[in-house]
């Protein structure tokens, strides 16, 4: 893989093209390299595993264990570029799966002032991209899962393959796009997966009925949620509170910004103590 032009495909700063650039003058080093082989050796055992030995690692090395963590996805993304070779899945679904990187190094910049991979979070959700669990198919992500349900109108059983659709922060919910994505992924996994029958679940703030409830007929979130049909409610202030309000401190929800039609109206709810939080909900 040419590291060059995967940081221009998915994007990274500069900032991140250095940090990989000046770690990987020590991978022709033996012992730089058995570190980092066994690093993927307890990245294939468990997140745990994987978490202390980066931080081992870091430490043996004198390096910040954020800055070892984005070389380290980095590298692994190597390797999952040769098995997106294998099964044939393109070059521009690759990066676009893979540009989940560039997302996670700005949330940990946004949080924590360094742009990189953080220690303690993100750690599951890189690894589904890396097992071949996850792709992205132009505005949307799609997750191979195990239906929780049993839903015979959608042919589907408790137990049977399945989607769970996921959207990337920092872009604008266009459903023009979402709708693209769908028939994208149901072409790509009857394709490479062999599933004739797309079903596809969602577990998010975005569809909570608060959202149908105060949106205008037009918003896009509302559209959007309006496409699933609801399974589960689930309350939760805090998953507001961490996608709405992000990085802020939302303990007197007076203070929070009202700049926005959307944060306008949870902060009127948060101050009526009306229901927020999450649902699961189905589509095809």
């Amino acid at each position: 893989m040419d590291f060059l032009l995967f940081f221009y495909k998915i994007n990274l700063a500069s900032e991140g093209r250095k940090t990989f650039f000046d770690i990987h003058k020590r991978a022709g080093d033996s012992v730089f390299a058995n570190e980092v082989r066994a690093a993927r050796e307890a990245f294939d055992k468990s997140d745990d595993a994987f978490a202390e030995e980066i931080a081992a690692f870091a430490e043996r090395e004198n390096l910040q264990v954020e800055y070892l963590n984005l070389y380290l996805y980095v590298v692994f993304a190597e390797e999952a570029f040769a098995v997106f070779k294998r099964r044939n899945i393109s070059e521009e679904i690759f990066y676009s799966t893979f540009f989940d990187i560039t997302i996670v190094c700005r949330v940990c910049e946004q949080k924590c002032g360094v742009y990189g991979i953080p220690q303690d979070i993100y750690r599951d959700w890189l690894r589904l991209p890396l097992m071949g669990k996850l792709y992205r198919l132009g505005r949307l992500q799609f997750e191979l899962i195990e239906s929780e349900y049993d839903l015979p109108e959608y042919g589907l059983r408790r137990g049977d393959t399945c989607l769970s659709t996921h959207i990337p922060r920092y872009e604008p919910l266009d459903n023009s796009l979402c709708e693209e994505s769908y028939a994208a992924a149901r072409v790509f996994f009857k394709e490479k997966f062999g599933i004739e029958r797309c079903v596809f679940f969602c577990d998010s703030w975005l569809l909570h009925p608060w959202l149908r409830e105060d949106l205008p007929a037009d918003s896009r979130i509302r559209v959007f949620s309006e496409k699933f049909s609801l399974l589960k409610v689930t309350e939760s202030r805090e998953e507001v509170l961490n996608w709405i309000f992000p990085f802020m401190d939302g303990t007197d929800v007076s203070s929070l910004p009202g700049d926005t039609f959307l944060r306008c109206a949870a902060i009127a709810r948060m101050l009526e103590n009306r229901p927020l939080g999450s649902a699961i909900g189905v589509r095809e």
